[in-house]
């Protein structure tokens, strides 16, 4: 007998049952909360195997680790960290195969929310991920779901963090916020599937092999002609699609990631310089030194200096995979270099 899935604790207020089969209803307090704003965000760690059910509310479903087939009534499909999808009310899904699956879901009402999206009419992408009044069937595989690069991914969890809190906290306008917040992420999920639509389906899993294999090997020498292959497509192409995609070159974003890395051992360790950049696949220590100046604003034994005496520097770090260099908080951190 199949082990069922642990209720997850929602960050609206209360427990989400997971059905071990049939139904979960929408108007549940568990889900939406005693107050009844129809809109809740699950974060469930380790998520294990359930089958098919259906629910009366709309599912936004954020993969953030792991592995798992997504089961739908024609068949599933595999997911893994970076899928995005959206599971419209009454449709019924379950997982399979979980191992190690992080996700969050957003849960929301869209009527009773009095959501209102006619400005999206334009974009492919809405009718794609969010139309409820397309028709109820099974989409191609790479309509009904998105692959978010790493910094997409990262700007999504921390709305959804951000929208997780305004519901536990219950503060005067709230519910505003929320349904602001919830806005923002159907609005950039939109315009992101449009983007990657164009693109076509061949290519978007090109660029989702691609990434996934820069983020697991980024130690190790990368050359753009090998990059290149492995997405299926020419070393122009693909600077193209990660210009799109995450608004740096292929080697920008290996070289961001690496700095990234980088610091995280200049916290977490005692390596040194030249340590530390063998360590992230640099083997100059001097170039090494000046590449990390140069995104983070300052030196690495300066990046060590200063946040072990201020720790946290997690925000700091993820704007230089997202945007690169940060210059304002690069100059907080200059007369101490």
């Amino acid at each position: 007998m199949a082990m069922q899935a642990p209720a997850p604790v929602t960050m609206s207020g209360g427990p989400v049952p997971l059905p071990s089969h049939g139904h979960l209803d929408g108007v549940h307090p568990g889900v939406f909360g005693p107050k009844g704003h129809p809109l809740a965000v699950v974060w469930i760690r380790n998520h294990m195997d359930l089958p098919l059910h259906t629910h009366d509310f709309v599912e936004l479903v954020l993969i953030l680790d792991g592995t798992a087939q997504h089961l739908l009534p024609e068949g599933g499909f595999e997911i893994a960290a970076g899928n995005v999808f959206v599971i419209q009310p009454g449709t019924p899904h379950g997982y399979a195969c979980a191992r190690g699956l992080e996700l969050i879901n957003v849960l929301y009402d869209p009527y009773r929310l009095h959501l209102s999206f006619e400005d999206l009419s334009s974009l492919s992408g809405f009718h794609a991920l969010f139309n409820l009044d397309r028709p109820s069937r099974v989409p191609h595989p790479f309509q009904s779901r998105l692959f978010l690069a790493p910094p997409l991914l990262r700007e999504m969890t921390e709305l959804a963090k951000q929208l997780a809190a305004e519901l536990r906290m219950r503060e005067a306008g709230y519910k505003s916020m929320s349904v602001a917040l919830l806005a923002r992420m159907i609005v950039r999920l939109s315009r992101a599937q449009t983007q990657m639509t164009a693109s076509g389906p061949q290519t978007l899993l090109g660029i989702n092999r691609t990434i996934t294999f820069i983020e697991n090997h980024f130690e190790q020498p990368l050359r753009i002609e090998d990059l290149a292959a492995r997405a299926g497509t020419c070393a122009r192409s693909l600077q193209r699609h990660f210009l799109r995609a995450l608004g740096a070159s292929p080697v920008e974003y290996v070289n961001r990631l690496r700095v990234k890395k980088a610091s995280e051992l200049l916290l977490e360790t005692d390596m040194n310089i030249t340590e530390v950049a063998g360590a992230v696949g640099i083997e100059d220590s001097n170039y090494f030194s000046r590449l990390f100046h140069r995104l983070a604003g300052i030196s690495p034994s300066g990046y060590r200096h200063c946040w072990r005496q201020i720790p946290s520097p997690v925000d700091f770090m993820d704007d230089i995979t997202t945007h690169g260099r940060h210059p304002r908080r690069a100059r907080r951190f200059r007369e101490n270099d």
